[in-house]
């Protein structure tokens, strides 16, 4: 993860959507036993509540073939993310936000192995906080 990416400004409604969706599609095979382990590191970024979800959560699948091919080349994911793209975003009020996310993944391999795969899709993030100035945090998600 580069440094822009670690350091995010919890009072930017965007940054935190698009840290979320990030690090839902960070993967990195020297760390993660499976996809979903990634879930944890988007969790920081959630309400209590979805976070409690997303940790308590298992896949309801098996890795998938993306995740074969990064483990057979020792693999990670670099993820940028697109915010907007689905028209006009829904009004920003003092408790609640909506952001669309796209995040657009490139896989890599410690022998050289690089990936362009297909976007899932974009992400409908809701974010929500306690009152004018304070830090948002997602409260939920859909893909698109």
């Amino acid at each position: 993860m580069t440094p822009a990416l670690r350091t995010v400004d919890r009072h930017r409604v965007d940054a935190v959507a698009a840290a979320f969706v990030v690090r839902l599609q960070l993967w990195d095979t020297r760390l993660d036993r499976r996809p979903n382990d990634a879930v944890r590191r988007a969790a920081a970024f959630a309400t209590p509540a979805l976070r409690s979800r997303l940790l308590a959560g298992q896949p309801l699948s098996a890795p998938g073939e993306r995740w074969t091919r990064l483990v057979e080349h020792h693999g990670w994911t670099t993820v940028r993310a697109e915010i907007g793209g689905i028209g006009e975003s829904p009004p920003t009020v003092d408790h609640r936000a909506v952001r669309a996310v796209t995040p657009v993944c490139m896989d890599h391999g410690s022998d050289g192995w690089t990936s362009f795969p297909e976007p899932l899709g974009t992400y409908i993030v809701v974010l929500e906080r306690a009152g004018t100035g304070q830090v948002w945090a997602v409260s939920g998600y859909t893909i698109q």
